[in-house]
């Protein structure tokens, strides 16, 4: 199982930030947070807390809109990272920076 740390160091820099970097420009990344937590509007969860174990989302804040996607463990990475290319892209379309854009290519 992994751990909210094992998925800041490992898992959202090699399966979610490419994603990002792709769909997202230079200056919208500049203003990218993000965080892990049990419900989209609830409090960031510690390191060792084991994802799977509930509902687990990532958070990601871009010029402070907030997109939610829902962590699945029983996914695997390349399942994770075409999910979250779909539904960030969705997300992008909607958004007050990226009103009816389609970006991407994945």
């Amino acid at each position: 199982m992994r751990t909210v740390e094992d998925y800041v160091n490992d898992v959202i820099p090699r399966v979610y930030m490419p994603v990002m970097s792709e769909l997202l420009t230079e200056q919208e990344l500049s203003t990218l947070e993000l965080s892990i937590r049990a419900a989209p509007d609830g409090a960031a969860l510690p390191g060792d807390f084991v994802i799977g174990t509930d509902e687990e989302w990532l958070v990601v804040t871009v010029h402070g809109e907030q997109f939610n996607a829902w962590l699945a463990a029983d996914m695997t990475d390349d399942e994770n990272r075409q999910r979250f290319s779909s539904d960030l892209q969705d997300w992008i379309a909607e958004t007050s920076f990226g009103w009816g854009q389609l970006r991407g290519t994945m």
